[in-house]
């Protein structure tokens, strides 16, 4: 198994935990093609550390519609090199039909951040392994404490 399926995975399970283990929570999964991948640079506003950050162009390769995917990815030959788990999907909050094709734009958002760019070097973008994985599931973000009501 491949290191960003196998983070992939381990995302999954822990999605799915949270979730609830209901029979149908698995039919809810869906198949998600990488159709490429572009490399960005992001600076931490907390550290002023910059990252780089894999951004894909996906296809939604299932037959149901999604309307969350969760990212893994990783760059070949950098075992070091760790990608920044996400604390929630890096999509969420659209329905995509099945067969089409959505560009990541939001940086570091919609991507996975796969370390700092000083530790990781020159990296090209066929190096980088990413995979995902969606769900027809809802997503519905934490509510920030103290918000209006």
């Amino acid at each position: 198994m491949n290191r960003p399926l196998a983070i992939l995975s381990g995302l999954a399970l822990i999605a799915l935990a949270i979730a609830g283990c209901a029979g149908d929570s698995l039919a809810k999964l869906t198949d998600v093609e990488i159709v490429s991948v572009r490399l960005a640079e992001w600076t931490d506003p907390d550290t002023g550390k910059v990252y780089a950050v894999a951004m894909p162009t996906w296809k939604n390769a299932g037959t149901q519609d999604i309307r969350q995917v969760i990212f893994a990815a990783s760059v070949k030959g950098k075992e070091s090199a760790s990608g920044i788990e996400p604390k929630e999907p890096q999509f969420y909050g659209a329905i995509v039909e099945p067969g089409t094709v959505v560009e990541s734009h939001r940086v570091p958002e919609d991507g996975v951040i796969l370390g700092e760019k000083t530790e990781l070097g020159e990296i090209a973008p066929e190096n980088v392994e990413m995979t995902g994985i969606g769900s027809s599931e809802q997503y519905v973000p934490p509510q920030q404490p103290g918000g209006s009501g």
